[in-house]
């Protein structure tokens, strides 16, 4: 019995509906999460001109997300 050879890259399965459709909700996804880490990172912003007490951890955790959400949408296919 013989191994197919699947050396070469087949678009089959990315353009078909079903995964399109996953992809297009996990795009949502990522740009509702980009929202929420533009407004947590508001609040942060606002906090440290009003004087309050901004640790580094708050600093860090929301600035730790932005780039996962404008890398991510890189690595999706597009259609």
């Amino acid at each position: 019995m013989e191994t197919p050879n699947r050396t070469t890259t087949e678009a089959g399965h990315v353009n078909h509906p079903h995964t399109r459709q996953a992809f297009g909700r996990v795009k949502k996804f990522v740009a509702a999460y980009g929202a929420l880490s533009v407004a947590v990172l508001i609040v942060v912003v606002i906090l440290s001109v009003r004087g309050r007490e901004v640790t580094a951890f708050m600093w860090g955790r929301t600035a730790r997300r932005i780039p996962h959400v404008t890398l991510t949408p890189s690595v999706l296919p597009t259609g």
